[in-house]
């Protein structure tokens, strides 16, 4: 109940837009029991989404913060550790919006094994930690930002071309620069 009343006090009544999600959902922070979780982990339902997400946005009692699929055949094993705290899902939605004012953007759907290529092709890279987290990374090279998402891979296992990688610049040099990098050979 502890993590539940922070919750309620540090995010409640928080909204934005999210450019990061289909129809630039506008999350609203109502922490609340989920009481179709796991007996063994309390959890709370974190986002009110406002649009038709296929996941619900849970905090675990750990604090990090998780997507699940609910449904026929839903277990606690289809829960995906997604960020290690809600600040990270708050500013992974703020490198979306600033990242969209560049002037240069590729997008591409990836399969879970492609985006493993990626990730290690970013090594060097700078890493933007505070929008980061287990299953979504962004980083920054020379002229260019790049994010990565593996988390609807994680949902959705069965399915391909789950993942997804953006990358945007300021300028064809910098999108040159991105594109040899990461995204030669792979899509």
């Amino acid at each position: 109940m502890r993590s539940l009343r922070e919750a309620q006090q540090r995010y409640g009544g928080l909204a934005f837009y999210n450019p990061a999600v289909h129809f630039r959902e506008r999350m609203i922070f109502e922490p609340r029991p989920d009481f179709d979780g796991a007996d063994d982990e309390p959890w709370i339902e974190l986002i009110e989404h406002t649009t038709s997400i296929p996941w619900t946005i849970l905090l675990r009692a750990d604090g990090a913060v998780a997507y699940t699929v609910s449904g026929p055949g839903w277990t606690p094993d289809g829960v995906v550790k997604v960020f290690a705290h809600p600040d990270a899902l708050i500013e992974d939605a703020a490198l979306h919006e600033e990242s969209a004012q560049r002037s240069w953007k590729r997008s591409e759907p990836l399969v879970l094994a492609d985006a493993e290529h990626i990730r290690e092709r970013a090594e060097g890279l700078r890493l933007l930690e505070e929008g980061s987290g287990l299953t979504q990374w962004w980083w920054e090279g020379e002229g260019y930002r790049v994010f990565l998402s593996t988390t609807v891979g994680h949902l959705f296992p069965a399915r391909r071309s789950t993942c997804i990688v953006k990358v945007w610049a300021d300028t064809g040099r910098g999108a040159q620069a991105a594109e040899a990098r990461l995204l030669d050979g792979l899509v």
